[in-house]
């Protein structure tokens, strides 16, 4: 059970503001802004030597911790400052035949997909289906014998589809084929085993779930696939006798408030329990789709994530935004389409009010 007193101490309202959009940006509770806070005013104080002993420290606890999230071995995270990076390095670094391709699909977000656009000698694109998202199948069925790799977002962007990513991770390890996973949409939502979902690569970007900040990332890699796919540049701070078999990936200039950030944010979810956090949050949306009743846009994917996409008239735009504005819900409204995202912050009073906008609107 989630202590949400504590939770809501952690996440201060501001002025009665609901905000219901995870899926675009986070919001950082206490314990990590005061992580920051402590760590710049340290760091005022502190000379070079004693800053890099500190970060190495901070650094290691950071690794532990998303280790213990994810279910991992802590040499198996390195930092970067974004997705892009992340998924770059693997793309740029991979082994590739001349034969090989790349699995993706094709409404995936562009950090994951162009860099395999520009890297892998081939790439085999699932199309869009109309009406719903993608699924396991997909992209299995495009698979073919020279596929080494499949790369997929573990809940999508654009309307918050979640795979069944341990049927995906199943059959890449059965078939020799490496898994790469953007995981910035449900890091910190939903758990995430990497080893029970035979993931090879993943990587993630601390602004949304994560509790973290613009400008910095982490990225797990197998210690076995770390042997076979090493980075084409390397950094001063990418040590692998240091750091574990996935130092090399370790490329960011280490901003040590963001180490402080992700050691923090990662122990806060730990202690609540990243199965309890995601219990929660897929309740809150069963709850919001009883709520919107006939407006309900039903599953668009294998399994729920937290996010409720809705297609809207573009006329409608500047009348749900209106109307949202005057409840001071803030949540992702787009020209055609709606998509919602909760997190363990909000409250089944929040998807009350965010229904009760909907049916104003719509009925």
């Amino acid at each position: 059970m989630l202590d949400h007193d504590y939770i809501a101490r952690q996440f201060p309202r501001n002025d009665g503001e609901i905000f219901l959009n995870v899926a675009f940006e986070g919001r950082r509770p206490l314990r990590v802004v005061e992580a920051y806070g402590k760590e710049l005013f340290n760091f005022r104080f502190t000379s070079k030597t004693r800053s890099l002993v500190l970060e190495a420290s901070t650094q290691k606890e950071a690794q532990q911790n998303l280790a213990e999230l994810f279910h991992c071995e802590p040499g198996e995270i390195a930092f970067c400052e974004s997705v892009t990076e992340g998924v770059s390095m693997f793309a740029s670094s991979y082994p590739w035949g001349p034969n090989d391709n790349v699995v993706l699909y094709e409404k995936d977000y562009p950090a994951l997909v162009y860099p395999f656009l520009h890297c892998a000698p081939n790439c085999r694109i699932v199309p869009t289906i109309p009406d719903r998202g993608v699924k396991a199948d997909d992209l299995i069925n495009m698979v073919d014998e020279n596929t080494r790799v499949i790369a997929l977002a573990s809940v999508q962007s654009f309307d918050g589809s979640r795979l069944d990513i341990e049927k995906l991770g199943d059959f890449c390890w059965k078939h020799g084929i490496d898994l790469c996973v953007d995981s910035i949409q449900g890091a910190g939502r939903l758990d995430l085993d990497v080893k029970k979902c035979h993931i090879s690569y993943m990587a993630c970007g601390g602004f949304k779930a994560m509790l973290n900040h613009l400008g910095c990332a982490f990225v797990y890699c197998d210690k076995d696939v770390a042997q076979r796919v090493v980075p084409i540049y390397f950094s001063e701070h990418g040590n692998v006798e240091k750091l574990g078999p996935a130092g090399h990936f370790n490329v960011m200039e280490q901003f040590s408030c963001y180490l402080n950030g992700f050691a923090e944010a990662a122990a806060f979810i730990n202690e609540l329990g990243i199965k309890d956090i995601e219990e929660y949050v897929l309740d809150l949306e069963t709850y919001f789709r009883k709520k919107l009743g006939k407006l309900d846009p039903g599953l668009r994917s294998d399994l729920p994530s937290g996010v409720v996409f809705m297609n809207i008239d573009p006329a409608m735009k500047p009348i749900i935004q209106q109307k949202l504005a005057e409840r001071k819900i803030i949540t992702g409204v787009r020209d055609t389409n709606m998509r919602m995202s909760f997190d363990f912050w909000n409250t089944y009073e929040d998807a009350d009010a965010l229904a009760e906008v909907l049916h104003e609107v719509f009925d």
